[in-house]
Order: structure tokens, then sequence, then C-alpha cells
């Protein structure tokens, strides 16, 4: 949540990473980190990973021995809802839904978090419960 405070007035985003407990969709997925990557967009409605940084960002979650679960992005604004932008992007950089999409909203007193899992048909994509871990 401190990312996406950080980079107000617009989105955040970065990579996340740990393990991955699941054959499918049907199973658990444990966060370990995230991996801050500056918005080349600079945008209030949208994000860009800037290169160079995700490079460095792969780089470390390699040498964590993690593996690559997802994207993190933050809407300044509005619900941890994918926009229509977000659906879009991610038919094109996420074809196949092998990552797991997390919208911190940062609309309101308390920041919220929802994971997602976009529909490689452009279908509604399917929610995760997000739990905190010990």
């Amino acid at each position: 949540m401190a990312v996406a405070r950080a980079a107000l007035p617009h989105e955040s985003c970065g990579l996340v990473s740990g393990h991955v407990d699941f054959a499918g969709l049907d199973g658990d997925v444990m966060i370990l980190a995230l991996h801050p990557v500056a918005n080349a967009a600079r945008s209030p409605t949208s994000f860009s990973l800037d290169g160079h940084q995700m490079i460095a960002a792969e780089e470390a979650i390699d040498r964590a021995g993690h593996v690559l679960i997802g994207v993190m992005h933050s809407h300044p604004t509005s619900a941890a809802l994918p926009s229509a932008r977000d659906l879009a992007d991610a038919r094109v950089y996420d074809p196949n839904s092998n990552l797991v999409h997390l919208i911190v909203s940062m609309q309101g007193f308390v920041p919220t978090l929802r994971a997602f899992r976009y529909a490689p048909d452009g279908s509604d994509p399917t929610e995760f419960e997000v739990i905190a871990g010990p």
C-alpha cells in the first residue's frame, strides 16, 4: 500500500513474486515479495512498467528463488476492479492468463486490495481471495 500511496496522483505498478502451490487455476498462490517498478506512463488512469526496472525486478526474483506470480497496479481514485483498459492490456501482455493481477484502490480512507486472473477469451475475470499469511 505504501508503494501506491507514494505514487499518487499516478498509478503505481510492480511485479509480484513468490511460490505457486497448484496445478491449473484451482490452488494457492503465496506472495512473498512486491518489486516496485516505475510507471513509465506517469498517469492517474494507466500504467506501463518501466522496461529497465522490470528487468532488474525479474533478476531479483530469480536471485531470491521465487517465481513471477503477477503484476500489481493501483487505482488512485477508482475501485479495485479491472478497468476496460486493464482487461485490454491483459489480452496483449498476458494472453494465456498466466499471471495474477493485483489491484490496489486508493479510493476512500482505507486502501483496498483485490486479486484477479483475467480470462483469455475476455469473459469475466476470476477473483481470488486475498488472505494474510503467518
